[in-house]
């Protein structure tokens, strides 16, 4: 089991390590809006922006996580537009 737990820990690491598309928005009512643009359903809001950045990366990893024990594919960073 241990492996496993360790496994999945690299396998996060790696994942959060690329360079996912994260759109952050501020709403006009004053808050922000945060997404990853390529993992469905992975939002976030925050009264600042650094609370919606940091629930953001709390709702990546339940969103890889969860894909990771499902056995669902993690969709791939797309690559950056120069320009």
């Amino acid at each position: 089991m241990l492996a496993s737990i360790e496994a999945l820990n690299t396998r996060l690491a790696e994942i959060k390590a690329q360079p996912y598309t994260r759109s952050i928005v501020r709403e006009s009512d004053g808050s922000w809006f945060a997404q990853i643009v390529e993992f469905p359903g992975c939002v976030a809001v925050g009264e600042t922006r650094e609370d919606a950045e940091s629930v953001l990366d709390d709702a990546m990893l339940t969103f890889v996580k969860t894909s990771l024990m499902d056995g669902r594919p993690i969709p791939r960073a797309k690559p950056k537009r120069i320009g």
